[in-house]
């Protein structure tokens, strides 16, 4: 049977979500989630199902790529928020096609960046990616805590706040004020993507007379961590495990804690983390495609 290659947006959101499903059913981990999660996580991401692409038999979508589309480093950017091929219709090269057809549609939208994570053991996925043009930026780490974190507390007299989505600006200012930053978000973490939702999020913020030492933000009811960011010239002091115990409080009841995508290259953040009973699940590569030079 011959496969049409068309944008989403007339697709009904029951049937994309059927072939997340489908595509999903064997993949390394289980990101499989109820159709409300699964709306949820695509607004989260900016999925734009006029911009994303199926890979159709007769009616039925059998292969997928969904893209979110933002600012990145400056640039119209699209993101791969998933791509998956259901597995009685993998071999036939409908991965290839579909993202050659995202190159077409993303082109002549204006898109200058393409974006995506693959797993680094997934590595069929890999030479593909290069092979369409995908460069590694670089390597995210991926780290889960099972049972409770092993805490210190922060020896000087500090103040933990919630922080109002109003208030999100302080914090994003606050640490582009740091001369040594913490490390760039990847996209499904970024201050763009908690502005879309921030109803999902829970912020907190440690003060020291009205200035900001340091933030964390986690998903509620989800136990993921987004960011955790302590001042420079206060890290080791505590704050990051008084932060991490304010999170945790704020997203009660999980048996598992996360922080996905930290750069491998922020050796003192993953330090702390294993330090305090995380440990690595899997690693990503961060990759880019130029779409207009």
């Amino acid at each position: 049977m011959s496969l049409e290659y068309r944008t989403l947006e007339s697709t009904p959101i029951h049937e994309i979500h059927q072939g997340f499903l489908d595509a999903f059913s064997d993949y390394i981990v289980d990101i499989r989630m109820p159709l409300p999660a699964f709306k949820e996580v695509n607004e989260l991401r900016a999925v734009d199902y006029g911009l994303s692409m199926g890979a159709f038999a007769g009616h039925r979508l059998v292969g997928f790529t969904l893209n979110g589309q933002d600012q990145w480093q400056g640039k119209r950017t699209a993101y791969d928020a998933g791509t998956g091929v259901i597995p009685a219709w993998r071999g036939r090269g409908i991965s290839r096609a579909i993202m050659e057809s995202c190159f077409s549609v993303l082109e002549a939208q204006g898109f200058e960046s393409y974006l995506l994570e693959v797993i680094t053991s997934n590595e069929k996925a890999i030479k593909l990616y290069e092979s369409l043009g995908f460069r590694t930026i670089r390597r995210l780490d991926c780290l889960m805590l099972r049972g409770p974190a092993q805490l210190e507390a922060a020896d000087m007299d500090v103040s933990v706040v919630d922080v109002a989505k109003e208030q999100i600006a302080l914090l994003e200012d606050a640490c582009l004020a740091d001369a040594e930053q913490a490390f760039a978000p990847s996209w499904q973490n970024s201050w763009n993507t908690i502005k879309r939702r921030p109803d999902l999020f829970r912020l907190v913020a440690c003060l020291e007379r009205g200035t900001c030492l340091g933030y964390g933000v986690i998903s509620a009811g989800r136990g993921g961590i987004a960011q955790l960011w302590v001042r420079s010239d206060r890290r080791r002091q505590g704050l990051g495990s008084r932060l991490l115990r304010e999170l945790i409080a704020r997203s009660p009841g999980q048996k598992t804690y996360s922080w996905v995508n930290i750069d491998a290259r922020a050796v003192e953040t993953l330090d702390f983390l294993k330090t305090v009973g995380f440990a690595e699940q899997l690693v990503q590569l961060e990759m880019m495609r130029d779409l207009i030079s």
